[in-house]
């Protein structure tokens, strides 16, 4: 039987695969679109690199907290949590900012002026902002000794 401890986990990961999985198929679409308005592309490898880490870093954090077995306290965990939570929000906010122009590349359509809707409007690169939060975040969440982000903290 499954540990106890380990559900929340698993449902938190499964979640983190399923926004995964929405993003790519939203991914497709608006590339395909974007590549018919014969849009610039822009740092191909850099942006995939960019997003394959940042897919990967709760499942990188999760395995190094087992490796090294480290528990984090509880109210760090909920505050993890509560940030996770906000940055998953900018993210998606900024996402739909973006509507049909949202893709996981940088590619810019000539003649559209800047987006300046949504977070846009206070922030240059929400997204992106949002992204390395979240990497951080993970790294509280699971208490991975590695990350810098508990190292800073701790």
């Amino acid at each position: 039987m499954l540990k106890s401890h380990l559900l929340p986990l698993i449902v938190l990961l499964s979640i983190n695969l399923i926004c995964y999985f929405a993003e790519s198929r939203r991914h497709k679409r608006n590339y395909s679109f974007l590549k018919h308005i014969e849009a610039l592309e822009l740092n191909e490898k850099y942006m995939q690199l960019f997003y394959i880490l940042s897919y990967l870093a709760p499942f990188v954090c999760l395995l190094e907290s087992f490796l090294f077995h480290s528990v984090p306290p509880k109210s760090l965990k909920l505050f993890a949590l509560f940030a996770l939570f906000q940055t998953v929000c900018l993210r998606y906010w900024s996402i739909n900012s973006l509507g049909r122009y949202w893709t996981k590349r940088c590619i810019f359509p000539s003649g559209l002026d800047r987006v300046l809707d949504g977070p846009y409007r206070s922030l240059r690169h929400p997204e992106y902002i949002a992204r390395i939060l979240e990497t951080f975040f993970w790294g509280l969440f699971f208490f991975a000794p590695s990350a810098w982000s508990v190292r800073v903290i701790y």
